[in-house]
């Protein structure tokens, strides 16, 4: 059970980081 939250919390952090790096790229390419 606690596996199971962990793996939800760390895919969380995964995708909002994934999220955070594209929007990063999209503005440096943007300029």
């Amino acid at each position: 059970m606690e596996a199971g939250v962990r793996n939800k919390l760390v895919g969380k952090v995964q995708e909002i980081k994934a999220d955070a790096v594209m929007a990063q790229l999209k503005m440096s390419v943007d300029g």
